[in-house]
């Protein structure tokens, strides 16, 4: 897709101000200028996390010369279609939900000659709901692709009800509402979409998307279900959990770092082979120039 393909002329149109929508939230305008790439996706990221939607990093136009980037668009997630891969799907096996609706809401910020990057195209509308939990994260309200270790969680912890409190951890809490005690016992697992899951009412798991994993950061739990109060005491069961939660805790962060590093190696390498192909283009324009200006020197010779 061309980026320059609709482009909305910005040389007569400047904002002021940032508009805003509801609760103060700064939203994009045409004509919005920012100091610099990163500084119009940091905006539009933050902008994404208060109105609860998640940011995908689209296309890019670079420049045939020296290879920088002169536009960047960015969209919603759920943008587009995911391919429908049907060797795996037979008579009893249902197709996978798919993670993209075909979502319009965009934004393309484009470079000017003064070196300021400006905002030239907003889409603002989306075609799915938009929810934002108290702790800021956008996320959407599902279950069919919970992962099989947290229900087996689920179940663990009717085992455990003592290690609930009502405190609410420094966030709102109503006489319904049991917070987890532990709120570092942190699980890991391939949820790319999903940030809130219900199970039969009674709990709420609440994630934290990191680079395309979903983190566990805490419990509601809906039902008083005859809760006894956080002992003082635990028991060697408490503390054999304790103790293997501390473990995977700790196995979890070393697999975060590495994948970290993965993920870093991969985009230096994706970077470097997009810079390569912009210096191969250049060296066989120039090739082609020489050639044409030899065989016109031959001609009129």
């Amino acid at each position: 897709m061309d980026l320059d393909k609709g482009v909305v002329d910005t040389s007569t149109c400047r904002v002021e101000e940032e508009e805003t929508v509801g609760d103060g939230i700064a939203e994009p305008d045409v004509g919005m200028e920012f100091e610099s790439e990163d500084a119009a996706r940091r905006f539009y990221t933050e902008y994404a996390r208060r109105v609860g939607f998640v940011v995908r990093v689209m296309q890019r136009r670079r420049s045939g010369i020296d290879g920088r980037t002169l536009a960047r668009r960015l969209g919603c997630n759920k943008q587009g279609f995911s391919p429908n891969h049907r060797t795996d799907v037979g008579p009893d096996k249902k197709p996978r939900p798919s993670a993209r609706d075909g979502c319009k809401a965009t934004i393309l910020v484009k470079m000017e000659k003064s070196g300021k990057w400006v905002v030239t195209r907003f889409e603002k509308d989306h075609n799915h709901p938009l929810v934002v939990t108290t702790s800021g994260f956008s996320s959407s309200v599902s279950i069919s692709t919970l992962n099989p270790l947290l229900l087996c969680l689920f179940i663990e912890l009717e085992s455990i009800q003592q290690s609930f409190s009502s405190a609410g951890l420094g966030l709102v809490v109503s006489p319904t509402l049991r917070w987890v005690k532990q709120p570092k016992v942190f699980h890991q697992c391939c949820l790319s979409e999903t940030t809130i899951a219900i199970i039969s009412g009674i709990y709420i798991l609440q994630y934290k998307l990191e680079m395309g994993f979903a983190v566990l950061t805490s419990f509601v739990f809906l039902s008083h279900m005859n809760l006894a109060p956080p002992q003082n005491v635990k028991g060697d069961k408490d503390k054999k959990i304790e103790e293997l939660t501390q473990e995977l805790e700790h196995q979890e962060q070393l697999c975060a770092t590495y994948r970290e590093k993965l993920l870093s190696f991969m985009n230096n390498v994706v970077e470097e082979a997009e810079e390569l192909a912009s210096k191969i283009q250049v060296i066989v324009d120039s090739v082609r120039k020489v050639e044409w200006e030899v065989q016109k020197f031959s001609r009129h010779g």
